[in-house]
């Protein structure tokens, strides 16, 4: 064996890249047993287990910890670490039971939701709790904007996307009045209130509209069309 033992200071570890699993020093043998031919049966190191725990839940506030008074648990999220299945309960816990200290990857699905993979250290006996913040999957919106009563495009016009009555985005209408944004399920309102000197008379008018919209659950593409009245300023 090799390096020898000097004053006791051998130490066998089992080691995970740069994390130390378990280690031993029991077995201490110096050079003068070996010149003496002495021999050694090595020591068994058992790397300790710890449990593999947490929380599914919908990151509603969007800062990634789970904060029951926010933050909505999920039931029926698919688990998975080192071919381990569980599922969710109606509260949002999981289980995946023991694991053998180390470094691990616990990755997340679940329907009309983003899949999450999420690097995870399990300590010895301690285990880890791993809490999992699940994303809606965001939709592609397109709104088509008409000028009330004319029909004609509001064109190059921006406006803002309420929720809760929140500005969570921005949007502008193109050449021919229609706008895109990516959201998350919720009802939202789209409000314009844009100033303008009409090209025609020289006048200034101001394009008016408050439209409340629904983006349903799933992530699929939807389409709105609404009007914006405009007002003489």
């Amino acid at each position: 064996i090799a390096p020898f033992s000097d004053g006791g200071d051998l130490k066998l570890a089992v080691r995970q890249g740069g994390t130390i699993l378990a280690e031993d020093k029991s077995l201490q043998f110096t050079r003068e047993e070996a010149a003496a031919g002495g021999t050694r049966t090595g020591p068994t190191i058992t790397v300790p287990r710890g449990p593999l725990t947490g929380t599914a839940f919908r990151d509603v506030d969007g800062d990634g910890a789970y904060d029951a008074t926010k933050d909505t648990p999920l039931a029926g999220v698919a688990i998975e670490a080192d071919g381990k299945p569980a599922t969710s309960s109606d509260s949002g816990a999981w289980s995946l039971g023991q694991f053998q200290a180390g470094q691990y990857t616990v990755n997340a699905t679940l329907d009309g939701y983003d899949p999450v993979s999420r690097p995870v250290v399990v300590k010895a006996t301690e285990g880890a709790q791993v809490d999992i913040a699940m994303k809606a999957k965001q939709a592609r919106v397109t709104f088509d904007v008409t000028e009330d009563g004319t029909g004609v495009a509001v064109d190059n016009v921006p406006f803002e996307i309420l929720l809760s009555g929140t500005k969570v985005k921005d949007a502008f209408t193109n050449a021919t009045g229609v706008a895109t944004s990516t959201l998350e399920p919720g009802n939202y309102v789209a409000k314009i209130g844009y100033k303008f000197t009409d090209n025609v008379d020289s006048k200034e008018y101001r394009y008016e509209a408050e439209y409340p919209f629904t983006v349903e659950f799933g992530g699929a593409d939807q389409a709105f069309q609404f009007t914006a009245k405009k007002v003489a300023t």
